[in-house]
């Protein structure tokens, strides 16, 4: 989804729409998606943990890297969206989804992402809402 037409028609089909109560803000200009993967650093072969893939504009630049993704999203329907677009990164092990916050009741990562993303090291990469980053 590189424009806002496709954006909102992707969220619209689904019964969606930006959650005010979870700052949701969604990236849309490739431009600014690559700049910001290209400050992180990320390659192929690299594990990434998405925070907030939202409707996936880091975790499509992500995925066409060649990175191994793990992506943590607290919306439902999002997830949902994400299976749509993804279902082939998914299916092969390159695209993990945690349907849940990234963190646990102790404020370390969650187990299922802590699995997900294994024992070597990887980054962290997010577009995040303004109240998470304040």
């Amino acid at each position: 989804m590189h424009s806002l037409r496709e954006l909102r028609e992707a969220l619209s089909s689904r019964g969606l729409a930006p959650r005010k109560a979870l700052g949701q803000c969604f990236l849309i200009d490739a431009n600014l998606a690559a700049k910001l993967l290209d400050r992180a650093g990320v390659g192929a072969g690299d594990v990434a943990l998405e925070v907030g893939p939202g409707a996936g504009a880091l975790t499509e630049g992500l995925l066409e890297r060649g990175c191994v993704v793990v992506a943590c999203e607290v919306d439902r329907g999002l997830c949902a969206l994400l299976r749509d677009r993804f279902g082939q990164a998914i299916a092969s092990g390159q695209l993990r989804l945690v349907e849940g916050g990234c963190l646990d009741a102790a404020g370390g990562l969650n187990s299922e992402a802590r699995a997900a993303l294994g024992e070597g090291p990887w980054r962290l990469v997010a577009n995040l809402p303004y109240n998470v980053g304040t």
